[in-house]
Order: C-alpha cells, then sequence, then structure tokens
C-alpha cells in the first residue's frame, strides 16, 4: 500500500524517502497520521474561510462605519448651515417685528392725531358756520329797522323815532362785528364791514339810510358766500380725513397681522 497521495506535498516527501511496503503496525500508524493531517486541513480550509467571511464582515462593516460618518459629517454641515439660516432668518423677523412695531405705533399715533385735527377743524367749523348765521341774522334785523326808518314819514324826518331805530341799528351792527372779529374772512368781506362800521359810528341819518341799506345787503350776500365756500372746505377737509384714517388703520391691521404670523 502506498501511504500518502502523490497530490500533497507531505506525500511526496515521504514518497520520496519510502518507497517501501510498510508493516501493517507501521501502516497504521500512518493511517492516524493521514486522518490527522485531513483534520488539520480541514479545520485550517476552516479557518481560512471563517477568517475571511470575518474580514468581509469587518470590510462591510468598515464601509457602513466611513459611510455612517460621512452621513453624519453631510447631516451636521446641512444642519449647521440650517441653523445659520434659521439664525440669520431670526435676526430678520426680528428686525421685521420690530419694524412693523414702529410702524404700527406711528400710524395709530398719526390716526389719533388725525382724529383730533378733525375733531377740532370740525368744531371750528360749526362756531364760524355759526357765528355767520348769527351775523346774517344781525344784517336781516338791521335792515329790518332800516326798511322801518325808511318807509317812516320821511317828509316829517321823525327825530325822535331816528334816534330810537339809530341805537337799536348800531347794536346791530356792532354784533356783526362782533362776531367777524373772531374769524378770517375773504378780503371782499372786509371792505364792507369796516364802511358800515364807520358810517354807523358817524349816527345815522336820513341821508344815509340807502347807503347803509345797500352797504348792509352786500355784506349779507357776501357772508351767504363765505358760508358757502366753508361748508366746501369743510366737505373736502372731511373727505380727505376719512381717507387719511383709513390709510393709517389699513397699515395698523397689515403691519398687525405681520407681527402675529
Amino acid at each position: 500500500r502506498v501511504l500518502f497521495r502523490s497530490d500533497t506535498f507531505l506525500g511526496d516527501a515521504i514518497k520520496g524517502l519510502l518507497q517501501v511496503t510498510l508493516l501493517p503496525e507501521t501502516q497504521e500508524v500512518y493511517d492516524i497520521i493521514e486522518e490527522v493531517r485531513n483534520e488539520l486541513q480541514d479545520l485550517l480550509r476552516e479557518t481560512e474561510t471563517n477568517y475571511n467571511k470575518e474580514k468581509s464582515a469587518y470590510e462591510t462593516s468598515k464601509t457602513n462605519y466611513e459611510n455612517t460618518i460621512r452621513d453624519l459629517n453631510s447631516k451636521i454641515l446641512n444642519t449647521e448651515n440650517q441653523l445659520s439660516k434659521a439664525k440669520s432668518n431670526r435676526d430678520e423677523l426680528k428686525s421685521g417685528i420690530a419694524s412693523s412695531e414702529a410702524a404700527v405705533n406711528k400710524a395709530q399715533d398719526e390716526f389719533e392725531e388725525e382724529t383730533n385735527r378733525r375733531n377740532e377743524a370740525s368744531a371750528a367749523h360749526q362756531q364760524k358756520i355759526q357765528d355767520l348765521t348769527e351775523a346774517i341774522e344781525a344784517c336781516e334785523e338791521a335792515l329790518r329797522l332800516m326798511g322801518e326808518v325808511r318807509e317812516k314819514d320821511l317828509p316829517a324826518r321823525n327825530a325822535v323815532f331816528l334816534q330810537t331805530s339809530e341805537q337799536k341799528i348800531k347794536g346791530h351792527i356792532q354784533k356783526i362785528n362782533s362776531k367777524l372779529q373772531k374769524m378770517t374772512l375773504k378780503s371782499t368781506i372786509t371792505p364792507f364791514l369796516t364802511a358800515l362800521v364807520e358810517l354807523t359810528q358817524e349816527g345815522v341819518n336820513w341821508e344815509l339810510i340807502d347807503k347803509i341799506i345797500n352797504l348792509i345787503k352786500q355784506l349779507k350776500e357776501s357772508l351767504r358766500e363765505e358760508i358757502r365756500v366753508a361748508n366746501e372746505q369743510d366737505e373736502a377737509d372731511a373727505k380727505f380725513s376719512e381717507q387719511l384714517l383709513e390709510s393709517l388703520q389699513n397699515t395698523i391691521d397689515t403691519e398687525t397681522d405681520s407681527i402675529n404670523k
């Protein structure tokens, strides 16, 4: 019997030394050696296989680890960029809120100022219309008295009646003057008023009656025109104020909504 196969390194070596036929006892020893050798080879192959598996698992784990590290670094970088952007957005938001709050406060102040201005302008207008109306009424009363003087027995030149009426006429002219002195009037009114006051201060006599009546009539018409113009100006101012307040309120609402978002 041949102890070892010729295709193995150990078998070739021994084959070169032992080209003899062995005794049974010797063959038994070599059989045991062959069995041990085979077991060692199987163990070596198993160990090599396990090693390759472990190495492959290690390489896979290493690759996964490196990939995980790269992913984590990428996420960290992205997170840092997002955080930086968030901080920038936060600063912009805080700046925007501060700007909106300032705009709201400014608009509210202007709204209050305009409301007060319009209320004062409206009250002043109403007072002006009341004074102008009372001045016109005084003109009408003075004209009525002048008419009575004029229709009285002119040939008789009733001195007593004229003297009594004169005081009443002067009182009405003084009332007109008092009312109109409180306000700024058109330049066309002032000459009538000045002439009328100066004329009546000299005394109401028969020769001045027609002149005084004409001055009072012209003054009354001028005052009516003053009322018309004043009403137009007040309506225009009221419309302007309404539009301004609406614009300011829109600003307040818009900026407030921006803050609350």
